[in-house]
């Protein structure tokens, strides 16, 4: 039997990231592994950088925007010629299974297997399902959640697995990269890292440069602001510490904060858990996003594991009053978080996998 797997979703990093783990351990088994994506998206940097021995194939997709735009126009015509692209390219790769997690050009993708009789398994990271995965679940064999079946539609469970967070296990390497300097001078005060996604989140950077000095004074600051938003003042405060971007040594930095301050991409939210640090959600906005960042945020919050702050109402005292909760309760907070006892979902999902085909 060909065992060649596909695996394919793009758009944002968290439409990428997830497969890392399954991709590792399908390669591991001696499979085939190919993916596929868009043209130019996020998603064909990160796997050429990540696995350049796999063979990635770039169709034409476009996405489904959220607000009115001339661009619709085009969708239906982009989105027929990438089925086309799709059917084509799997007719010749001939694999065994595609693997979706999502983003649009998850669809044509996903259509072209449904076509060909290709078994589909679909991934779905939050609490409420991606527009895509909504167009992609009723072709699906085998659907995989990282939250609890019974929150999704009943009519999808049957095909539903319950697995813990897709996480690389190299992700918990502690070690700090070499090129990497934080020296704080007052080691008694608490770190705070401050990060907003993998570009950053223009909110939160202004606010942390609005009230730089107030933060620095109370607390270590470390600041992952996202490429090109570094600040345009000179700082030469020893409490504080930005990096534009990170390849290595995220796990690093929150590993050695005491709290951690961030968007709500789910991703980020199970890496921040999995390092057993308490946390400050600031989802989008609905007026930025579906809404899911809010509904992960809420979940999580309603754990007691972490606090959801307004990202268009937070100031300083908000925050401060926020963080200052949080460490005169850490030892609950850690308590709660150690409760969740949450392991790695990429095992359990490849013996469902096999298992299942």
């Amino acid at each position: 039997m060909n065992n060649l797997i596909v695996f394919t979703g793009g758009g944002t990093a968290g439409h990428v990231l997830p497969n890392f783990p399954l991709i590792e351990r399908f390669l591991s088994e001696n499979w085939s592994v190919h993916y596929i994506g868009s043209n130019d998206g996020i998603e064909k940097k990160i796997i050429e950088e990540n696995f350049p021995n796999i063979e990635y194939h770039g169709i034409t997709c476009d996405k489904l925007r959220r607000y009115l735009t001339y661009k619709h126009l085009f969708v239906p015509f982009k989105l027929a010629y990438g089925l086309f692209e799709a059917i084509s390219l799997l007719k010749r790769l001939n694999p065994r299974l595609i693997f979706s997690k999502g983003g649009f050009v998850s669809v044509p993708v996903s259509i072209a297997a449904r076509i060909l009789g290709i078994p589909i398994v679909v991934h779905e990271s939050d609490y409420s399902i991606g527009l895509a995965n909504k167009l992609v679940f009723p072709f699906a064999k085998l659907i995989a959640v990282s939250f609890s079946k019974s929150i999704y539609d009943s009519k999808y469970r049957q095909k539903m697995v319950e697995v813990c967070p897709l996480i690389r296990e190299s992700f918990f390497d502690l070690k700090k990269p070499q090129d990497m300097r934080i020296d704080f001078s007052n080691k008694n005060k608490k770190t705070i890292l401050i990060m907003g996604g993998s570009l950053g989140a223009k909110s939160i950077n202004n606010f942390v440069y609005q009230n730089f000095d107030e933060l620095t004074k109370k607390y270590n600051i470390i600041h992952i602001c996202g490429k090109k938003n570094l600040p345009n003042f000179q700082f030469t405060n020893d409490s504080y510490y930005v990096f534009e971007y990170l390849n290595d040594g995220l796990s690093y930095l929150i590993s050695i904060s005491d709290l951690v301050i961030s968007r709500a991409g789910v991703n980020s939210i199970w890496e921040i858990l999995m390092l057993k640090k308490p946390s400050i959600l600031i989802p989008l906005s609905k007026a930025q996003s579906r809404g899911d960042q809010i509904e992960n945020a809420k979940y999580f919050e309603n754990l007691k594991v972490t606090r959801v702050l307004n990202d268009e109402s937070i100031n300083f005292n908000t925050l401060n009053d926020v963080i200052e909760e949080i460490f005169n309760n850490y030892d609950v907070y850690l308590q709660n978080i150690n409760n969740l006892n949450l392991q790695l979902g990429s095992a359990k999902l490849y013996d469902e996998i096999i298992r299942f085909f």
